[in-house]
């Protein structure tokens, strides 16, 4: 089984706005209808759940509804940041699984961030793919600049090799049980006051846990929207799809 995993819950402080990124217009839909919808269609994908803040789970809701999404399982709330939402959006895979009664160690979650609608299905598959006979991987894109690596005194302290550097993206994607003892390891460092490694990440938490992360390319444009310009790409983006869909709608109709 296949449960993709969409965490929506941050509140996008870097784009600024009344209202988080996810929720924004964009063709005359939210963001996150968008993102949704790359899963909703992807063949391979057999459930959804959407990971928000305790105050927006009536505007998903609607979301969802507006959209007819079929596959959306859980609405459930987040935690405090984006490491505790992605615990309780993998407690809400293991409760999908459960209720169509499918093996734990069967089941694969991509988690991906409601910020990135522009996810092809390309990119979907070899998620699934790759998670599937590795265990976990991350989707992630070759840097174009040369990366310098700093003393944190503000210094250049030294450059790698860009070959070996890569951009972190999403979907980040695991057999259920791989990212389930991750969250615990982590959890049990924390509560044995450890210094458990600083995770931004999921593939960063299961790779502090102990085990191995292959790395998935990213393909397409599978950009995240962190400041307004990205919101503004995304939006062109966005009004092509709505007129290629015009399109579609008016050349049925006159069928």
């Amino acid at each position: 089984m296949v449960i993709a995993v969409i965490l929506a819950a941050g509140t996008g402080s870097r784009m600024g706005g009344k209202i988080p990124k996810q929720f924004a217009l964009a063709g005359g839909r939210t963001v996150l209808s968008y993102t949704i919808e790359a899963f909703e269609r992807h063949p391979g994908v057999d459930a959804v759940a959407v990971i928000c803040s305790p105050d927006r789970t009536d505007l998903v809701r609607s979301v969802i509804s507006k959209h007819a999404f079929t596959k959306v399982r859980r609405v459930a709330e987040g935690g405090p940041d984006r490491r505790s939402s992605s615990r309780l959006g993998a407690e809400a895979a293991r409760a999908i699984a459960a209720e169509a009664g499918a093996p734990e160690d069967g089941v694969i979650v991509l988690i991906h961030d409601a910020a990135r609608p522009n996810v092809s299905e390309k990119v979907i598959s070899d998620n699934i793919r790759t998670a599937s006979e590795t265990g976990a991987c991350v989707t992630a894109a070759p840097v174009t600049d040369t990366v310098i690596i700093t003393d944190g005194n503000g210094a250049a302290d030294r450059i790698p090799d860009r070959r070996l550097v890569m951009n972190a993206q999403t979907p980040q994607s695991f057999r259920l049980p791989v990212i389930l003892k991750a969250h615990e390891r982590y959890e049990a460092a924390l509560a044995s006051g450890a210094a458990a490694a600083p995770v931004t990440d999921d593939a960063g938490l299961v790779i502090a846990a102990g085990m191995k992360v292959t790395v998935c390319p990213s393909g397409g444009d599978n950009f995240k929207l962190t400041v307004p310009a990205d919101l503004e790409r995304f939006r062109k983006i966005a009004e092509i799809k709505r007129r290629e869909a015009d399109g579609i709608r008016k050349t049925t109709q006159e069928r």
